[in-house]
Protein backbone atom coordinates (compact mmCIF):
# COMPACT_ATOMS: atom_id res chain seq x y z
CA UNK A 1 0.00 0.00 0.00
CA UNK A 2 2.84 2.45 0.81
CA UNK A 3 4.65 1.45 -2.59
CA UNK A 4 1.33 2.02 -4.37
CA UNK A 5 0.99 5.76 -2.84
CA UNK A 6 4.22 7.01 -3.43
CA UNK A 7 4.01 5.27 -7.07
CA UNK A 8 0.62 7.70 -7.24
CA UNK A 9 2.31 10.76 -5.81
CA UNK A 10 5.34 10.24 -8.02
CA UNK A 11 3.39 9.96 -10.84
CA UNK A 12 1.41 13.15 -9.81
CA UNK A 13 4.42 15.31 -9.19
CA UNK A 14 6.20 14.59 -12.61
CA UNK A 15 2.31 15.15 -14.40
CA UNK A 16 2.42 18.29 -12.53
CA UNK A 17 5.79 19.71 -13.07
CA UNK A 18 5.48 20.86 -16.43
CA UNK A 19 2.40 22.87 -15.74
CA UNK A 20 4.95 24.81 -13.25
CA UNK A 21 7.57 25.16 -15.52
CA UNK A 22 5.24 27.29 -18.47
CA UNK A 23 3.56 29.23 -15.90
CA UNK A 24 7.12 30.88 -14.14
CA UNK A 25 7.46 33.15 -17.41
CA UNK A 26 5.96 36.20 -18.23
CA UNK A 27 2.34 35.21 -17.47
CA UNK A 28 -0.02 38.09 -17.26
CA UNK A 29 -1.07 36.95 -13.72
CA UNK A 30 2.42 36.73 -12.23
CA UNK A 31 3.04 38.66 -9.07
CA UNK A 32 4.86 41.91 -10.33
CA UNK A 33 8.85 41.50 -9.44
CA UNK A 34 10.36 43.89 -6.77
CA UNK A 35 11.46 47.06 -8.39
CA UNK A 36 15.16 47.76 -9.55
CA UNK A 37 17.77 49.67 -7.46
CA UNK A 38 17.32 52.11 -10.07
CA UNK A 39 13.70 52.37 -10.26
CA UNK A 40 13.52 53.07 -6.58
CA UNK A 41 16.04 55.63 -6.57
CA UNK A 42 14.43 57.68 -10.22
CA UNK A 43 11.27 57.33 -7.33
CA UNK A 44 13.00 58.74 -4.80
CA UNK A 45 14.03 61.62 -6.95
CA UNK A 46 10.65 62.15 -8.68
CA UNK A 47 9.31 62.05 -5.12
CA UNK A 48 11.56 65.02 -4.28
CA UNK A 49 10.72 66.99 -7.44
CA UNK A 50 7.10 66.86 -6.73
CA UNK A 51 7.05 67.45 -3.17
CA UNK A 52 9.74 70.74 -3.93
CA UNK A 53 12.82 69.50 -2.99
CA UNK A 54 14.33 70.72 -6.14
CA UNK A 55 17.96 70.63 -4.41
CA UNK A 56 17.62 66.73 -3.31
CA UNK A 57 15.98 65.41 -6.58
CA UNK A 58 18.92 67.41 -9.06
CA UNK A 59 21.57 65.37 -6.42
CA UNK A 60 19.88 62.08 -6.92
CA UNK A 61 19.67 62.58 -10.63
CA UNK A 62 23.18 63.43 -11.22
CA UNK A 63 24.20 60.14 -8.62
CA UNK A 64 22.03 58.25 -11.38
CA UNK A 65 23.08 59.54 -14.39
CA UNK A 66 26.75 58.97 -13.51
CA UNK A 67 26.06 55.20 -13.89
CA UNK A 68 23.34 55.57 -16.02
CA UNK A 69 24.60 58.31 -18.70
CA UNK A 70 21.97 57.42 -21.01
CA UNK A 71 18.89 57.74 -19.19
CA UNK A 72 16.47 60.06 -21.14
CA UNK A 73 14.10 60.24 -18.08
CA UNK A 74 16.51 61.63 -15.81
CA UNK A 75 17.64 64.07 -18.11
CA UNK A 76 14.34 65.23 -18.82
CA UNK A 77 13.63 65.76 -15.21
CA UNK A 78 17.22 67.27 -14.32
CA UNK A 79 16.52 69.88 -17.40
CA UNK A 80 13.10 70.58 -15.84
CA UNK A 81 14.91 71.55 -12.46
CA UNK A 82 17.14 73.65 -14.28
CA UNK A 83 14.67 75.55 -15.45
CA UNK A 84 12.77 76.34 -12.70
CA UNK A 85 15.80 77.42 -11.04
CA UNK A 86 16.85 79.90 -13.70
CA UNK A 87 19.48 78.04 -14.84
CA UNK A 88 18.75 78.20 -18.86
CA UNK A 89 21.72 77.29 -20.19
CA UNK A 90 21.70 73.83 -18.44
CA UNK A 91 18.20 73.35 -19.10
CA UNK A 92 18.87 73.19 -22.80
CA UNK A 93 21.55 70.91 -22.23
CA UNK A 94 19.96 68.65 -20.23
CA UNK A 95 16.74 68.81 -22.72
CA UNK A 96 19.40 68.06 -25.54
CA UNK A 97 20.48 64.83 -23.53
CA UNK A 98 17.08 64.41 -23.49
CA UNK A 99 16.15 63.93 -26.95
CA UNK A 100 19.81 62.65 -28.35
CA UNK A 101 18.60 59.44 -26.27
CA UNK A 102 14.62 59.51 -27.00
CA UNK A 103 14.34 61.59 -29.83
CA UNK A 104 10.33 60.95 -29.73
CA UNK A 105 9.76 62.51 -26.99
CA UNK A 106 7.80 65.50 -27.71
CA UNK A 107 7.75 67.08 -23.47
CA UNK A 108 10.96 67.64 -24.11
CA UNK A 109 11.48 68.90 -27.38
CA UNK A 110 8.56 71.23 -26.41
CA UNK A 111 10.87 72.28 -23.19
CA UNK A 112 13.76 72.76 -25.12
CA UNK A 113 11.69 75.29 -27.59
CA UNK A 114 10.33 77.46 -24.74
CA UNK A 115 13.68 77.54 -22.39
CA UNK A 116 15.30 78.54 -25.85
CA UNK A 117 12.30 81.11 -26.07
CA UNK A 118 13.03 82.20 -22.41
CA UNK A 119 16.98 82.60 -23.35
CA UNK A 120 15.81 84.90 -26.25
CA UNK A 121 13.59 87.19 -24.12
CA UNK A 122 16.14 87.83 -21.59
CA UNK A 123 18.77 87.94 -23.99
CA UNK A 124 16.47 90.91 -25.71
CA UNK A 125 15.82 92.00 -22.29
CA UNK A 126 19.02 92.74 -21.27
CA UNK A 127 19.94 94.16 -24.55
CA UNK A 128 17.57 96.91 -24.32
CA UNK A 129 19.27 98.06 -21.04
CA UNK A 130 22.78 98.00 -22.32
CA UNK A 131 22.16 100.36 -25.30
CA UNK A 132 21.06 103.99 -25.32
CA UNK A 133 17.90 104.77 -26.94
CA UNK A 134 19.37 106.57 -30.01
CA UNK A 135 20.99 103.32 -30.29
CA UNK A 136 18.70 101.83 -34.13
CA UNK A 137 18.76 98.66 -32.62
CA UNK A 138 16.86 99.68 -29.35
CA UNK A 139 14.04 100.00 -31.36
CA UNK A 140 14.64 96.99 -33.03
CA UNK A 141 15.24 94.62 -29.82
CA UNK A 142 12.13 96.51 -28.04
CA UNK A 143 9.69 95.06 -31.70
CA UNK A 144 11.40 91.77 -31.57
CA UNK A 145 10.91 91.20 -28.08
CA UNK A 146 7.42 92.32 -28.44
CA UNK A 147 6.55 89.98 -31.57
CA UNK A 148 8.18 87.25 -29.80
CA UNK A 149 5.76 87.76 -27.01
CA UNK A 150 2.87 88.06 -29.17
CA UNK A 151 3.77 84.77 -31.15
CA UNK A 152 4.22 82.74 -28.08
CA UNK A 153 1.00 84.01 -26.20
CA UNK A 154 -1.42 83.04 -30.19
CA UNK A 155 0.73 79.72 -30.18
CA UNK A 156 2.48 80.28 -33.39
CA UNK A 157 5.80 79.11 -34.17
Amino acid sequence: MIILTRICMLILVVLLLPACVATTGSSPNRVASKPSALELQLEESFIAYNEGRLGDSEASLHKILEMHPNLSDAWFKLGNIYYRTGQYDAAVRAYEKTVTYDKENGRAWYNLALTRIKQADIALKIGATQITPDNPYFERLGALRKKLSQRVSSGES
